[in-house]
């Protein structure tokens, strides 16, 4: 694993004092895609998900389709909920295209996007129960009508 102290200090530091405050066991950390470790550690994110599906993407494809992907993908998510099933998507694994890849047997033209874990939470685990603040819309988001802000 990298150290956190980089670029992302601020989140890392709210996620520290959100465990704290909230009495949970809640680490951050941050992968290092050339550390043999880091990748070991990675595979920990996902293994108690009854399946993991991953979701690839043909080269051929611009940027525009990889926002296709995504909505093709909340559609999975919200099926998979309305079925009482919990999803996790992954993007992290991204990070390990080829091995994945390889591991899957994609053909070259195909570009993994993302993996997508499903199954059912764990209603016993801490982390599981975890509840954050949501940061006000106004914060991040602008909505324009009628030409005016």
């Amino acid at each position: 694993m990298r150290e956190t102290t980089g670029r992302n200090a601020p989140q890392v530091e709210a996620a520290k004092q959100f465990s704290i405050d909230n009495s949970v066991d809640l680490r951050t950390i941050e992968l290092d895609v050339a550390s043999q470790q880091s990748a070991d550690e990675a595979i920990l994110i996902g293994p108690s998900a009854p399946r993991a599906s991953y979701l690839a993407i043909d080269r051929i494809m611009g940027a525009d389709q990889w926002a296709d992907v995504g909505m093709f993908m909340q559609n999975i998510m919200l099926l998979a909920r309305e079925r009482g099933l919990h999803t996790c998507p992954q993007e992290s694994w991204a990070s390990w295209h080829r091995t994945v890849s390889e591991f899957l047997g994609l053909p070259a033209e195909l570009m993994l996007f993302c993996g997508l874990a499903i199954g059912y939470r764990d209603e016993s685990a801490p982390i599981n129960r975890l509840r954050t603040d949501r940061a006000p819309v106004e914060e991040f988001a602008t909505f324009h009508t009628d030409g005016h802000a």
